[in-house]
């Protein structure tokens, strides 16, 4: 039985770098760079996913967080508050998390989200005719491991990535709030006790 629990840790982890590999060889850079210019460039920008990529959508927002302003983790879908779209134009940015099975909430914010003009960096996996008419940049990545679960590990490193590239964009801007960010956590009471 170890070696069934070994083989099948070998496999597991073995699929999860495939998924990685696959995604990044299969994505034009240039798309990439595309996304990277929206997150730079955009008034706010909003992570949102569903069900399990609610995490995904969780952990791009943290990652931006730390490298530039105005980001923020979209929950209005969840309640159905579209008054929480008023404000956008075309000049703010949401990350979309989306993979199979689609949820109708997040495929009605992608409608909605596009009647207003916002621009979306739509990150799924192949197929993507479905979906790919609500994206202003398309990002496809491998998630299919032929487990009984996806791994998500491309959608991780792709969110790494783009923290990473965005924060390159404007180096100084960057260093000075993460300085900024650091002095508060030293002066935090709450962290000194």
């Amino acid at each position: 039985q170890n070696q069934l629990k070994d083989s099948l840790l070998a496999q597991t982890v073995q699929q999860s770098i495939l998924c990685i590999q696959e995604t990044f060889q299969e994505l034009p850079f240039e798309v990439i760079t595309e996304a990277v210019d929206l997150i730079a460039r955009a008034r706010r920008v909003y992570t949102f996913g569903m069900r399990e990529s609610r995490a995904l959508s969780q952990y791009a927002y943290g990652r931006l967080l730390t490298v530039r302003g105005d980001v923020f983790l979209y929950e209005g879908a969840y309640y159905g508050n579209v008054e929480s779209l008023l404000s956008l134009t075309s000049d703010d940015v949401f990350i979309v998390y989306l993979f199979r099975r689609y949820t109708r909430q997040t495929l009605r914010l992608l409608e909605l989200l596009k009647l207003r003009g916002v621009q979306v960096i739509l990150i799924t996996s192949p197929p993507v005719d479905a979906v790919a008419r609500f994206a202003t940049v398309l990002l496809p990545c491998r998630v299919d491991t032929n487990g009984i679960k996806n791994s998500y590990l491309g959608p991780v490193c792709l969110a790494d990535y783009l923290c990473n590239a965005v924060a390159m964009v404007d180096t100084e801007r960057t260093l000075s709030r993460m300085k900024e960010s650091e002095a508060m956590f030293t002066r935090s009471e709450t962290l000194n006790d």
